[in-house]
């Protein structure tokens, strides 16, 4: 790789959440240790239930993650994806395919292994990302944890506005069967 391409991507690697806290000089000797591959518009870049042996830096285009037909999601320029398949031999759990023409840098695992095994601070680097990752994601389950109990309490308070009204109310689904009834529509019909 020529050098002003090497700090073109080591910029790029820089943004990324993944490689935020990596120095620069580490960054050109991942670089270093990596590829660029080239993928048209439509082609699979990663097939989900293959073993991930690399990581993927977008430094051109767009990519979708996807399952049969159903799209978690896009990713650009300065995204990431396979990092979790860098530091384990699991299979991929998502497809991957190029939604228009992409340029990205494919960092294998033993490369990457190699110089986590060499270099102190590129681990710290590395671990520093992990970690932080990891607060976020208890974070996000402590919210979510908050808002599955309000979503019960209002359920419960829901439950009790529809069960204690005189009025029938009954509820249908998008077939038109009957998915809730209170105890008014319930008498009415004399059903249990």
């Amino acid at each position: 790789m020529e050098l002003t391409k090497k700090e073109s991507i080591t910029q790029v690697l820089g943004k990324t959440t993944f490689f935020s806290g990596v120095s620069n000089k580490l960054l050109v000797e991942l670089c270093q240790r990596s590829k660029i591959k080239n993928y048209c518009e439509k082609t699979p870049i990663v097939k989900k239930g293959e073993e991930g042996d690399a990581m993927y830096v977008i430094l051109e285009g767009k990519v979708k993650i996807h399952e049969n037909g159903h799209v978690f999601g896009y990713m650009k320029k300065g995204d990431c994806f396979g990092d979790y398949a860098i530091l384990d031999k699991q299979t991929r759990s998502a497809s991957v395919t190029a939604v228009e023409d992409s340029a990205l840098l494919i960092i294998p695992r033993t490369d990457f292994l190699q110089l986590l095994s060499e270099n102190i601070g590129f681990t710290q680097s590395i671990m520093s990302v992990l970690v932080a990752r990891h607060r976020n994601l208890n974070t996000t389950q402590e919210k979510l944890a908050a808002s599955k109990l309000e979503i019960e309490r209002i359920n419960s308070k829901m439950s009790s506005l529809i069960n204690g009204t005189m009025d029938a109310i009954i509820m249908f689904d998008e077939n038109y069967r009957i998915v809730l009834t209170n105890h008014s529509a319930n008498a009415i019909f004399e059903n249990e």
